[in-house]
């Protein structure tokens, strides 16, 4: 929590808290170069830290309740699964260190496709 609200502080600055829209909340997150699931993990905290605002007496609604949950660019895009010609394409252009983590993460077992490739 820390983090999220050093984050805040850093964005916001001198902005009154009142001043602090759904808007400039959505901002804030998008304009945050982190994956998907920290930038989830601050709009969790800034939850927690404007809700503590409002039931201070600080705000008259948490503003950060209007903003959409953070969405994935492709989020509901069906998943696709490479065909064996794709996958060796695949290790075919990797670089010879990442070919076997690519082989790792994809669930490919050395005897069953490409082992020229690996």
């Amino acid at each position: 929590m820390r983090e999220t609200l050093k984050r805040m502080e850093e964005y916001f600055g001198e902005t009154i808290l009142a001043e602090i829209t759904p808007q400039t909340l959505t901002a804030w997150l998008s304009g945050m170069p982190l994956a998907l699931r920290s930038k989830k993990r601050h709009r969790g905290y800034g939850h927690q830290i404007l809700e503590a605002a409002r039931k201070r007496g600080y705000l008259a609604t948490n503003p950060i309740k209007e903003v959409e949950t953070i969405k994935e660019n492709g989020d509901g895009e069906e998943i696709s699964i490479l065909s064996p010609e794709e996958v060796c394409r695949l290790l075919e252009c990797a670089d010879g260190e990442m070919r076997p983590l690519y082989a790792l993460e994809g669930g490919i077992f050395r005897n069953a496709i490409c082992v020229a490739t690996l």
